[in-house]
């Protein structure tokens, strides 16, 4: 599911809000790639060199929006272990439509919503550089640029992460069909 989300290195979770009667907004806040790579040093070892990734005043913010989000699973992406039921289109992309997964057979099996919906409702995968979501909605979301600039507490130096390559997030946790 190729979305604006893939025009950026990477992303950082600013918040998320449920509203009563489902509604979903997941604000994400752009990281920015260092300039040059530095290495960082982990207690008493240095590792690297890295790039530094940070959010800054220039950060892009999108809103991610789902207006009947029927159940939503999320956790800090320090936890993330490999699902070995989630299939999802290959290729690299931040927000992914879901054929599979384990959170699927679990909503399926104690929760009433794919029983009430006529079309069946889909799984999303949203992934970010500090946290993952799994949502069951009825319908895709809409991904929209905001002109909000990034929430002051998110600014500047946190948060941040290292990263050896620049690729996309791999795909760790699923077999890709």
């Amino acid at each position: 599911m190729q979305t604006i989300l893939d025009d950026s290195q990477t992303w950082f979770l600013e918040s998320c809000t449920q509203f009563p009667g489902g509604r979903l907004v997941i604000r994400l806040v752009e990281g920015i790639k260092g300039a040059e790579r530095e290495p960082v040093t982990l207690a008493d070892a240095t590792v690297g060199p890295y790039w530094p990734v940070t959010v800054e005043p220039s950060s892009r913010v999108v809103d991610i929006t789902f207006d009947n989000a029927l159940a939503l699973f999320t956790h800090n992406e320090s936890y993330d272990a490999p699902d070995p039921d989630l299939q999802f289109e290959a290729g690299k992309a931040f927000l992914r439509e879901v054929k599979a997964s384990s959170y699927s057979r679990f909503c399926q099996a104690n929760t009433t919503a794919f029983e009430l919906f006529p079309d069946k409702p889909q799984e999303f995968l949203l992934r970010s550089e500090d946290q993952i979501f799994q949502i069951i909605a009825s319908a895709p979301p809409t991904v929209q640029m905001t002109e909000e600039a990034p929430s002051s507490r998110n600014c500047i130096a946190t948060p941040s992460t290292w990263q050896k390559e620049l690729a996309m997030l791999p795909a760790t946790r699923c077999n890709s069909a």
